[in-house]
This record gives structure tokens, sequence and C-alpha cells, in this order.
């Protein structure tokens, strides 16, 4: 079984320029998903997806396969499907190597647990009848009592009739570290949209923790970033 791992980092974030590349616990934020990918027992092969020359140089540093993205798929408004689809197409023609399994991870999540990839990956192996895994987190933040702007004023969302949150079921959020779906749900799903179309309708999950899911898109998550990985840098060095 053929298993490609795509990391997709556009150069042009908005809300954080440059977060791809920025120096997070004394590397580049990307680099991190890097040497997670290479820990992996299960990836066959590594591709950083990017339509940016800087990143592209840091993958290549790192001794990362790079694939640029043709400028078609690298706006704001690009699917990061077609960004999957486009690294998995460009090596069946070029190298004649098709993957089975595309496992996605997003270059602004700084720290993974050890295992986790494999895990979510191994998931999928065990269990044909999944079209794809992600991680995710338990969340705390409750859609029902969110509110929206209704003119000047706050409206429910939705009316909601519980006030306990013991009441409520539980609800997951993908949490960016790992994705992995089949080859095969990845291209019958080409065409459709919505969020997460892509993955299929059968999707496999490993539960963390949510202090792990931090996703770099903001200057407060810069600092939540480097606390993080200095705690748990500090908890394996004691555990040594």
């Amino acid at each position: 079984m053929n298993i490609l791992c795509v990391v997709p980092a556009r150069g042009g974030s908005k809300r954080l320029p440059g977060k791809n590349i920025m120096t997070i616990f004394g590397k580049p934020l990307i680099a991190h998903t890097f040497t997670h990918a290479k820990a992996s027992k299960l990836i066959d092969r590594l591709v950083c997806s990017t339509d940016d020359e800087k990143i592209a140089a840091v993958a290549k540093t790192e001794g990362v396969d790079v694939i640029m993205r043709p400028a078609d798929i690298s706006g704001d408004t690009a699917a990061i499907e077609d960004t999957l689809r486009h690294v998995a197409r460009t090596l069946e023609q070029r190298d004649g190597w098709r993957a089975d399994i595309v496992t996605m991870l997003l270059a602004n999540v700084a720290y993974r647990r050890d295992g986790l990839i494999d895990e979510t990956i191994q998931k999928l192996i065990d269990d044909p009848s999944l079209t794809s895994t992600l991680s995710c987190f338990k969340v705390n933040q409750r859609p029902e009592w969110m509110f929206k702007l209704d003119g000047p004023a706050l409206k429910l969302v939705n009316e909601c009739k519980f006030y306990r949150q013991q009441d409520l079921p539980d609800y997951y959020l993908p949490d960016g570290a790992v994705i992995s779906l089949r080859m095969e749900t990845l291209e019958k799903t080409e065409g459709l949209s919505g969020a997460y179309k892509y993955l299929g309708e059968r999707i496999g999950h490993v539960i963390q923790d949510r202090m792990f899911g931090i996703e770099v898109d903001h200057p407060d998550d810069v600092a939540a970033a480097e606390i993080l990985l200095k705690m748990m840098s500090d908890r394996d060095a004691r555990n040594k």
C-alpha cells in the first residue's frame, strides 16, 4: 500500500503573513510538521505543495520533495482537496507512482504527539468501511449557545431549550494535525462542494486533548504554540 503525505503551504496568508516559515521554538513553523512526517513508519512519500519560493526553499533544506502549486489552486478561495489531487496526479504522471492513501498535515500545526500520524493512518488501513480518518478534539464551546449579529443586536444562531452542557451531545472539531483519506475517495468526491465533502461519508477519528489543537493563524497563536512546544519538550526531557 502506497501512502502519500502532503504538507500544503500557501505563501499568501492574510491574517498572519509569512506564518508557515516564521520561527517557532527555534525553527520555521513548517519544519516542525516535516519532522513529524519523517518520524512516521507508514508514510512512503512526503511532499510539500506550495506556491511560494521561500517556503519551497525551507522544504528543500529539510530534504522534502516540493511540487509547486499552480495559480488556479493557490488563491484564498481554493479548496485544499484540489491541492491533494494535484500532488497525487503529478506523482502518478511524472513518476508512475500512485497513492492508495493520501495523508495531509497542515503546515501551521506546530505540535503532534508521537505516533499520532501512524495511528490515524492505521485506523484507515484496518477498517475498509472508512473513507477517511482525522484527528479531532471535543469542543467545550457550545454552538447551541452562540449568537450572531442581527443588525445592532445579538441573536441566537439556533434556538436551544437546554441550559446544561451535560444535556447536549458531544461535538468534535478537526484539529488539522492529521487527515487521511483513500485515493479513491479523493477521486470520487471531485466536483462536490461543501466543508469536508472530500472525506467521504464514513469518517474515522482519533480524539486528542484540545490543548494540542493549536493552529497558528493569528499573532496570539504564536505564543500559544511556543508555550505548548516548550512544555512538551520539558516533559520529554524529564522522562528520558
